[in-house]
């Protein structure tokens, strides 16, 4: 089957053999771009028509926002020496997710109904909130290790102690 350029994606060339080896057609282009939920292309679930299809949002949104709680745990316990300060901090990441489902109910207004604009920016801003406060965080105890390897610095009260990036 020959490649045609305008319509397949580069791939390296040991895809185009596996392909070849297996008799599998190289993936097409959309033939109808304008059509809205077209199977051909990744649609934006949050703003699909099909209710089938905004329900696998919600799915991949949930799994997307859970998936950050352990990660988050165990970013914050690895930084934090001690038993009793990491059990508070922990009590208070699990505390401040509860508030997060409070302010999720206030931003999710049943006038905003069916496409929940504000929530969802609400959501997108706290996302971005979050990444930039682990950057800035990443880079201090990043300083703070360094700052720590020269003898200029003690972390948490104990000379051995480095922060986990």
């Amino acid at each position: 089957m020959p490649r045609c350029p305008a319509l397949c994606p580069r791939r390296p060339p040991y895809v185009g053999y596996l392909l070849g080896r297996r008799q599998i057609p190289p993936p097409r282009a959309d033939p109808n771009p304008q059509q809205p939920d077209s199977p051909h292309r990744p649609t934006n679930h949050g703003f699909a028509n099909n209710p089938a299809t905004r329900y696998v949002g919600v799915f991949r949104t949930t799994a997307g926002a859970n998936a950050n709680i352990p990660a988050s745990m165990a970013y914050q316990a690895n930084n934090i020496r001690g038993q009793w300060t990491r059990a508070f901090a922990s009590a208070s990441l699990v505390g401040l997710g509860g508030v997060g489902g409070i302010a999720g109910s206030l931003v999710f207004r049943s006038q905003d109904a069916p496409q929940y604009i504000p929530g969802i920016w609400a959501a997108i801003a706290s996302q971005l909130l979050l990444i930039t406060i682990v950057c800035l965080l990443s880079v201090y105890f990043w300083a703070s290790n360094r700052q720590a390897d020269r003898g200029e610095k003690v972390i948490e009260g104990s000379a051995g102690f480095r922060y986990t990036l």
